[in-house]
């Protein structure tokens, strides 16, 4: 194994300035100390990485690269993480909410609503506005992660201007709106601040449209909108204080959405209950894990 690092070319993908990390796992291995593995595969890729390493530039830290080597009946595999962050995160919000959904998440959960990036959408608790975020990358077309960095980039081996190209590529279909086409709202006046600031930063205001106002007193058929997507995230759990609370709030605002949305299509996360079996209309009722807590995707059409 130690000759195998030896040869392999670590200098194509640890750059001088990049600090490598193991991490070790062993299962049927006649080599199962995983500590003493990472030294010796450390100090074999330090052997052919010799005198390359250098210090990073004052005031920068020295980019990290994760390491996986991974034993079962005594075959190694050894993988580089290509990717840095995780996956989910696109690059666009560097704020946060109390319990933010995962972007991926939230764009899987708009397609099943069958969300086209054409028809209008209300996200009117936003919070920190990823339902409204991933709303515009579809509407604009835009690929997710174009706007974020890879752990790959660090690589000597990288070629910056195909990257380019590839990008390029993919966002050729990428178009501006005349008109926003997505609303998103909430009555906390500084997460509506933070998701303004990130729209503007981003190029996405022809897209989105943000505005402080509580979902209870929003009323769509005063505000000459025709039928779109309604997205709610709603707070939950802890963030209500309690579970009778989540459920007297999921009673509210289903009450709503059947008297004021008729003809929208609806998308609603809600905790997992024997309630959302007795919703007020007709609806696809999915179950998933989100933080920890079992909740509901609710997806509906209400009837006019």
């Amino acid at each position: 194994m130690e000759k195998t690092a030896c040869a392999f070319p670590w200098e194509l993908f640890i750059a001088p300035v990049t600090v490598p990390e193991w991490r070790v796992t062993t299962h049927h291995c006649r080599l199962h100390h995983t500590g003493a593995i990472a030294e010796r595969l450390a100090a074999a890729a330090g052997e052919r990485l010799g005198a390359l390493s250098a210090a990073p530039p004052p005031g920068r830290p020295a980019p990290q690269q994760l390491i996986f080597v991974r034993g079962i009946d005594d075959r190694f595999t050894v993988s580089l993480d290509s990717s840095g962050e995780s996956l989910y995160r696109r690059g666009l919000k560097t704020h946060g909410g109390p319990a933010p959904i995962r972007e991926t998440l939230a764009a899987a959960a708009l397609m099943r609503a069958g969300y086209s990036g054409e028809e209008l959408l209300l996200d009117p608790m936003c919070g920190a506005g990823t339902f409204a975020l991933e709303a515009a990358l579809m509407a604009k077309r835009r690929p997710p992660g174009a706007a974020r960095e890879f752990a790959f980039m660090n690589w000597p081996a990288f070629r910056p201007r195909r990257w380019e190209f590839l990008k390029q590529r993919a966002g050729a279909h990428t178009r501006s709106l005349e008109t926003p086409i997505i609303r998103a709202s909430d009555h906390d006046p500084r997460a509506c601040e933070r998701l303004e600031s990130c729209v503007r930063t981003h190029g996405l205001a022809d897209a989105v449209s943000v505005s402080c106002r509580d979902f209870f007193e929003l009323d769509p058929r005063g505000m000459g909108w025709p039928p779109g997507l309604i997205a709610l995230n709603p707070p939950y759990g802890r963030r209500l204080g309690g579970r009778g609370r989540s459920l007297g709030q999921l009673a509210d605002i289903l009450g709503v959405l059947a008297e004021r949305y008729r003809g929208w299509k609806v998308l609603l996360l809600a905790p997992h209950t024997p309630r959302t079996r007795r919703l007020p209309f007709a609806a696809e009722v999915h179950r998933l894990m989100h933080g920890g807590i079992e909740i509901d995707l609710i997806c509906s059409r209400i009837p006019e």
